[in-house]
């Protein structure tokens, strides 16, 4: 893949940043800028800001931050000719390729050649179910009334009934073995010897959200067998099943359009909706539903469905679920399905639109879990009723949104029959519990945390652990900030700084400062998109380049000296500006020299006292140098009087 300056730049040019990342987190425009909770690190404060005119994203938590090429990178945990490939895809960017010989195959990343073995096993699932010896699937997919399209769509297959039927197929699409275990398709023997983990099932590929197949959902012909119905991909290096939603790739755009998700147990649930018109179902990967899949979530939509079995499992995974979801801030319904029914057989029995009636007849969490209590008899006697009300008190407390709790406290009241000193008692429990709790996340906040991003560690939470960034920038004169930050905002500095002034490291004072400015002028001088292209530049440490982001998240502050000017164009602004950093720089050079040289002469006048200590010649050596230092002193005190001249212009 031939990745030039040219196609990056493209790249960066044609895709909105805010479309990029809202992905993966839900943002709320303020002012400039828009915010969220950072998908880097747990927090409860949004302290991750994306800057649309600027490209970049920045977490003032962490510290992380980058532009859509990083993003991509260090979320999805892609190579950078991955992401960029990627990308590339989305903005409708031609990248030329070739074929590429097994040798080359061979250097490909890990998870390229495993993300392309997974689309190969889906490939040859999917064509195998309309083999022969897939009929029996074929026919399983049949019976659930599964459309053509639909099998299409979601690329079902058939893993046939032998041991290495996927290895010698892969095998001949050059694959290496080593491949096909760490994309999880094959087991790996304690004697080397490897087989097909898929046999004789039907073929679920689970898809991330940019519709690449990252695993395997398989379910077994025969239930008279003694092995799990289900079994799926193991955890790889491109699949965390606590991250991936099953059909989410598929739904976004009905969730998002329709405000809602329609939350099944399974795969095939998903399916048996979906062909019923339900185009915004979803399902958990073969795991219980986890904090991060609610954050996938989130970012589409507000409302969940849960659409669980009424079996006594179907009842604790709707416990488990509705409890994490209204923590993470969703309006959680529960769907009641009759005893023994799931959304197939409804849908089977009663037809499709039938099911709407069951979706709007949905009840809050309050009323389910009242409903729940009443039928287990948990709300029969004083002692179990009290346990009962904590347990709701609690999830309550849960829900971020504080103005809905008043609203939920007086149904609680209402639907457990409680009079009114007992829902004053109710308040008081109220606030106990969050007390606690509260007082728990401070004991836990007060703890440093760390979180591990690939090769860098991020100190969180810590103001004695100074990241060195943080300490590095503190070194930064204020002129030289100024100076890079009209670099980074203006593509007309570059030009005033280069050919008016020519500014390079040697008109910087601090070390930190010279290197930054000397990398940021030679890339400028390749790309007039210096603001986005910085965090590709390799010369650059990753500390120099957050200090650049802290940086261009900021508006330059102009000199007052020129506020009296602001109906002059934004150029001669900027060209003022650049005049003042220059002429304050070789100010604050001017200085340090007088500085050293008062020190120097000090030094020597108290050599001087000792005339009778010293040599005739270290004499006549100390007054030739103190002589010079002297006349050094006066050139510097008449270019001081020059360049306040200047300044005051």
């Amino acid at each position: 893949m031939n990745i030039t300056a040219e196609i990056r730049d493209r790249i960066l040019n044609s895709l909105d940043i805010v479309d990029i990342v809202s992905d993966v987190v839900d943002l709320h425009r303020k002012g400039a800028n828009y915010w969220a909770l950072c998908p880097f690190h747990g927090e409860k404060t949004p302290s991750f800001s994306v800057s649309p005119t600027k490209g970049i994203y920045k977490c003032f938590g962490c510290g992380v931050s980058g532009n859509i090429i990083t993003f991509q990178m260090e979320y999805y945990k892609m190579t950078y000719p991955e992401a960029v490939k990627e990308l590339a895809r989305r903005a409708g960017i031609f990248i030329e390729e070739r074929s590429l010989s097994p040798v080359e195959k061979e250097k490909q990343s890990k998870r390229d050649l495993a993300l392309s073995a997974l689309k190969a096993a889906s490939d040859y699932y999917h064509k195998m179910l309309r083999a022969t010896s897939g009929k029996q699937a074929f026919g399983y997919l049949r019976k659930r009334e599964f459309s053509d399209e639909l099998i299409d769509k979601f690329e079902l297959g058939y893993s046939p009934d032998a041991w290495d039927a996927l290895i010698v197929e892969l095998k001949k699409q050059n694959y290496s073995e080593q491949t096909l275990i760490e994309a999880g398709l094959v087991i790996e023997r304690d004697d080397g010897d490897i087989y097909d983990r898929f046999r004789n099932r039907v073929m679920f590929p689970i898809h991330d959200h940019l519709g690449k197949i990252v695993g395997f959902g398989a379910r077994l012909l025969d239930d008279e067998i003694k092995q799990a119905k289900y079994i799926n991909s193991p955890q790889t290096e491109v699949y965390d099943k606590s991250k991936i939603l099953y059909g989410l790739f598929h739904s976004k755009d009905e969730i998002r359009r329709i405000g809602y998700a329609l939350l099944t147990e399974g795969y095939a649930d998903v399916l048996t909706l979906q062909q019923a018109g339900y185009k915004n179902s979803i399902a958990s990967s073969g795991t219980s539903l986890t904090k991060e899949q609610l954050t996938s979530l989130f970012r589409y939509c507000k409302t969940i469905y849960l659409v669980f079995d009424a079996d006594e499992a179907g009842v604790k995974a709707t416990e488990r679920g509705l409890e994490l979801a209204l923590e993470h801030g969703f309006n959680v319904m529960i769907v009641e399905l009759p005893q023994g029914e799931d959304p197939d057989s409804i849908i089977r029995n009663l037809g499709g639109k039938n099911f709407q009636v069951y979706i709007n007849e949905a009840v809050n969490f309050m009323r389910f879990l009242i409903n729940l209590y009443n039928k287990n008899n948990l709300m029969s006697n004083p002692s179990d009723k009290a346990n009962s009300l904590r347990t709701l008190i609690n999830l309550i407390n849960k829900i971020p949104d504080n103005l809905q709790h008043d609203g939920y406290l007086n149904e609680l009241r209402i639907l457990a029959q409680i009079s009114e000193k007992q829902l004053k008692q109710l308040y008081i429990s109220k606030s106990k519990i969050k007390s606690v709790g509260q007082e728990s996340n401070k004991d836990k906040q007060e703890l440093p945390r760390t979180e591990n991003h690939g090769e860098n560690e991020i100190k969180i939470d810590s103001d004695k652990n100074k990241s060195d960034s943080a300490t590095f920038k503190e070194q930064l004169l204020p002129q030289e900030e100024l100076l890079i930050q009209l670099l980074l905002n203006y593509k007309e500095a570059y030009l005033i700084m280069k050919d008016k002034y020519s500014i390079d490291e040697q008109k910087f004072q601090s070390d930190i400062g010279k290197s930054i400015i000397k990398n940021l002028l030679r890339i400028r001088a390749e790309s007039s998109e210096v603001s986005k292209t910085y965090f590709d530049d390799i010369e650059l440490s990753k500390f120099e380049k957050d200090i650049i982001t802290d940086l261009i998240m900021n508006e330059p502050k102009f000199s007052e000296n020129w506020k009296d000017f602001s109906n002059r164009n934004i150029e001669k602004d900027i060209e003022r500006n650049v005049k003042d950093s220059v002429i304050k720089l070789e100010l604050f050079k001017l200085e340090k020299n007088r500085d050293e040289i008062s020190l120097r002469l000090l030094e020597i006048k108290n050599e001087l006292e000792k005339k009778n200590d010293i040599g005739k010649d270290y004499l006549e050596s100390m007054e030739i140098e103190q002589n010079e230092l002297l006349r050094q002193q006066v050139d510097l005190s008449n270019k001081r009087k020059k360049l306040n001249q200047l300044y005051i212009r």
